[in-house]
């Protein structure tokens, strides 16, 4: 199985039209007809696309009532929508907020008995005032994460501002430090955080994780929300993360990994690529390497994808692995350079293996990212089709295995290098 990671440009904190919502004035909606709803749903997808953004979290106060809307929406026009909503806790001195967010199989019926149960608006905690204003839950935020189900987890928006988890003027003391380091709070997002701020502030030594009272800055994620109230703001703010499939495991996995697998739309390391899209790949890299012809320890063609990053063979002894690292190594590299008893072996075994095999491999040349293909056989060496002639391959490739790194380490177990 060939499982293929890749970077998704998200939005986690986004509202609707339930709540204080800026509607754009060139169409008048009546969003008491489901007809208006899904027209102006689609609206708002077409928009996010056009953003790039391809998932959203909603985050709408106190309220499910566009989930379902927002849910359907999204999988007509290829937007991943996960379920959500924001709450402001009954601790502090004006709340914290905070974005609950359940897997894309959620309902808007799921949030509103959420919403009546581990987020504390049972009686007599409303949800809205009699102006509609969304009012406070009767739980704390630590209350709140410590009943919340294992399939939901709380993002912290704005951390550093109004109503922020880690804001001065809205949580202190046991409450924050609590909040902040409870292992169900996936991420936060404190602002824009420049490493290059020298300024000694409670607020810069948090973004730049220079806090030794908190140990939890070493490891939480921070993400980059819009926070939109209108069609122009959504994904004015984003985060590109690193998932597989899109689902609240791969983002909680996601955020468990965080300087590997989040990059915000402030982090410099997106600066080394031209477009600020960490998708594209600029370095060199093998596409797939095919084994054809007669192979000596198989009946039958075998062909690996490979992946521009990390990849990883696994299988038990005889699956393989061994002849995959021959094929690269026939290709791009032969055995030449390998320690004399490595070198022995590896000939011996494509003398067994694959002396009347055929190997393709598909390469792509760095920046260019121009596609070449490398053949191999026994007979004529590895050749590389450039613009219709087959010429030596020069795409060189370090292969290494571990007899010969061990190979290389055992000669002289004083040697350094």
């Amino acid at each position: 199985m060939f499982a293929m990671t890749r970077w998704w440009k998200c939005d986690l904190q986004v509202a609707t039209p339930a709540w204080e919502f800026r509607l754009p004035g060139d169409v008048a909606y009546d969003f008491t007809r489901p007809n208006d709803r899904s027209a102006f749903a689609d609206r708002y997808m077409t928009q996010l696309k056009a953003s790039g953004i391809e998932v959203i979290a909603i985050a709408d106060h106190n309220t499910d009532g566009w989930i379902d809307v927002m849910t359907d929406a999204g999988r007509r026009n290829g937007v991943v929508v996960f379920p959500g909503c924001e709450i402001t806790t009954g601790s502090g001195a004006d709340g914290i907020h905070a974005v609950v967010v359940g897997d894309v199989t959620k309902t808007g019926r799921d949030f509103d008995l959420l919403l009546a149960g581990p987020l504390g608006f049972s009686p007599p905690h409303a949800r809205f005032d009699r102006n509609r204003q969304p009012l406070p839950s009767g739980k704390t935020l630590v209350q709140i994460l410590n009943g919340l189900p294992d399939d939901y987890l709380v993002i912290a928006p704005h951390a550093l501002g109004q109503n922020g988890i880690a804001s001065a003027d809205t949580a202190k003391g046991d409450i924050r430090w609590q909040s902040l380091h409870h292992p169900r709070l996936g991420a936060i997002d404190p602002g824009p955080c420049d490493p290059a701020d020298g300024c000694d502030s409670f607020n810069s030594r948090f973004r730049n994780r220079a806090l030794d009272h908190f140990p939890c800055l070493d490891s939480l994620a921070f993400v980059s929300t819009s926070d939109a109230y209108s069609l122009d703001d959504l994904g004015r703010r984003f985060t590109w993360i690193r998932m597989e499939d899109v689902t609240l495991e791969a983002l909680r996995q996601a955020f468990l990994d965080r300087d590997a697998r989040i990059r915000c739309d402030w982090d410099p390391r997106l600066i080394d690529y031209p477009s600020r899209d960490p998708n594209e790949i600029r370095h060199a890299w093998i596409e797939r390497v095919e084994l054809g012809g007669t192979l000596g320890n198989s009946t039958s063609a075998l062909r690996v994808d490979f992946h521009p990053c990390l990849n990883v063979l696994i299988g038990g002894r005889g699956s393989g692995k061994s002849t995959v690292v021959a094929a690269v190594r026939q290709l791009y590299s032969g055995s030449a350079a390998l320690p004399d008893p490595i070198r022995d072996e590896a000939e011996q075994f494509v003398a067994q293996v694959l002396p009347k095999a055929e190997i393709v491999g598909v390469h792509r040349i760095r920046t260019s990212r121009e596609q070449q293909v490398a053949t191999w056989t026994n007979q004529t060496g590895s050749l590389t089709d450039v613009q219709g002639s087959s010429v030596p391959t020069t795409y060189r490739v370090r292969v290494v295995n571990q007899k010969e790194l061990f190979a290389r380490v055992s000669q002289d177990p004083r040697d350094p290098f």
